[in-house]
């Protein structure tokens, strides 16, 4: 409800409603992990059970071993808009493009 306030302050200010919050590729991986779980549970491709552990093993592959997870997305706005974009594309996602292991276009920046 804070938020929803919060941009119709900025509304009718006239200001922008960009998120400048820093962001990690941890929080980034940890976000997406959270839209393919819960897309692929909706699609019967593992069991709401499944999802936590799910969720763990995405961010863990999205973030590599390279030390990355704990970086700051250098331009925040940027990454708060893409991620956004991600994270409805692959609650959209087709299940058999899922299934494939095909992420949606709209994360390819990620």
């Amino acid at each position: 409800m804070k938020r929803f306030a919060m941009l119709l302050l900025l509304a009718a200010c006239g200001g922008s409603a960009a998120d400048h919050t820093p962001i990690t590729t941890g929080e980034i991986c940890g976000v997406e992990g959270v839209a393919i779980c819960e897309r692929g549970a909706e699609c019967g491709l593992i069991t709401q059970a499944q999802i936590g552990d799910c969720q763990t093993q995405a961010r863990a592959i999205c973030c590599g071993n390279d030390g990355t997870c704990g970086v700051y997305a250098p331009d925040p706005v940027t990454a708060h808009e893409e991620l956004d974009r991600c994270e409805i594309a692959f609650r959209t996602e087709n299940c058999q493009s899922l299934a494939a292991g095909q992420r949606p276009a709209e994360c390819s920046n990620l």
